[in-house]
């Protein structure tokens, strides 16, 4: 069995790097599988590699898409592809690669990924459901704040709570709006409900079609100044924003 993973960014340093961060556990948790590597680089170009060892990386030749999907496409030995990317482009569009080389992908297509990257249309689903969801209001540039504080600006279609802002009081609203929009020129505006617990359920689409529920994580902010998570709280840079880590977390499953 052969594994394909799909990473890197070619739209964002940070993202490149959170996705460098997280696939070496997959490929330590799956010793006993092969693997392949389809790496997107911040050029634009593509490479495929045998790891994610530095020199292995450096050397391997930089190749446009179509190139690098022929040379998977004659690995017949390819079982399966796991995406390993967290830019917007990443997380949908690209997935399609799983379609292109016909081998099944583990994790939501990129069309339902397109639906749950954005804040505001998820919550629209899930409300025509009839599950309560706080008050909320889609921002463009130059749109009135209809909501009184204190609210939550998120930009509609980031990933990893950057430019989101807990806003308290009207002071605060200017730089949160600045802020956010440097990642989207849409924003999510939302109530904020203080005194939640945050939960992350995983759930497994079955070979039957029913669905398992994963052990439940609970986050927990009890030595936060805000009651949030914010970025920083997930991946930590050092000072150039180069070097990322993994932020101390305190969660229970």
């Amino acid at each position: 069995m052969k594994v394909l993973h799909l990473v890197g960014s070619q739209t964002s340093a940070y993202y490149y790097g959170v996705s460098m961060m997280y696939v070496p556990g997959c490929l330590e948790a799956l010793s006993d599988v092969d693997h392949v590597i389809l790496l997107a680089r911040l050029d634009g170009s593509w490479s495929v590699c045998e790891s994610l060892d530095e020199n292995c990386v450096d050397k391997a030749e930089r190749l446009p898409l179509p190139a690098a999907l022929m040379i998977l496409h004659e690995d017949t030995s390819i079982s399966c592809m796991q995406p390993h990317m967290f830019d917007y482009k990443g997380m949908v569009s690209t997935r399609n690669v799983s379609d292109l080389l016909d081998i099944p992908m583990i994790g939501c297509p990129g069309d339902v990924m397109a639906l749950t990257t954005n804040k505001w249309q998820s919550r629209a689903v899930v409300a025509s459901c009839g599950v309560p969801v706080p008050k909320g209001q889609l921002l463009r540039v130059g749109d009135k704040i209809e909501m009184q504080t204190p609210f939550i600006i998120k930009p509609c279609r980031e990933d990893n709570s950057m430019g989101i802002a807990l806003v308290q009081d009207e002071s605060q609203i200017e730089s949160a709006l600045e802020s956010a929009f440097v990642f989207d020129d849409q924003l999510l505006c939302e109530q904020f409900i203080p005194l939640g617990r945050e939960l992350r359920v995983g759930v497994v689409d079955g070979e039957n079609g029913e669905l398992e529920f994963l052990p439940i994580t609970e986050y927990f902010l009890t030595n936060k100044k805000l009651p949030i998570r914010t970025s920083e709280d997930k991946i930590s840079t050092d000072d150039k924003a180069k070097e990322l880590t993994f932020a101390p977390v305190d969660r229970k499953s």
